[in-house]
């Protein structure tokens, strides 16, 4: 459960892909206002970067589940 800004709880299905990316630029254009209040930052992290961190990443698993992924252990 997450707890937006304003103090509403919701329920979130995320899903994740794995894709590759020829143009490594991020861009917010095309964001509802909402995404744009709740979202602090964007940007590619390394797998290194996301397993030394002491940012708040969800989910607190992604560096694992990447590395199952790129080996083929993933479900």
């Amino acid at each position: 459960m997450l707890q937006l800004p304003d103090g509403e709880y919701v329920i979130s299905d995320e899903r994740f892909f794995l894709v590759e990316a020829k143009d490594e630029t991020l861009s917010r254009d095309g964001w509802t206002p909402l995404e744009r209040e709740i979202m602090v930052e964007h940007r590619w992290w390394s797998e290194d970067d996301l397993t030394r961190t002491s940012e708040t990443v969800w989910p607190e698993n992604i560096a694992e589940m990447l590395r199952e992924v790129a080996t083929g252990e993933a479900p």
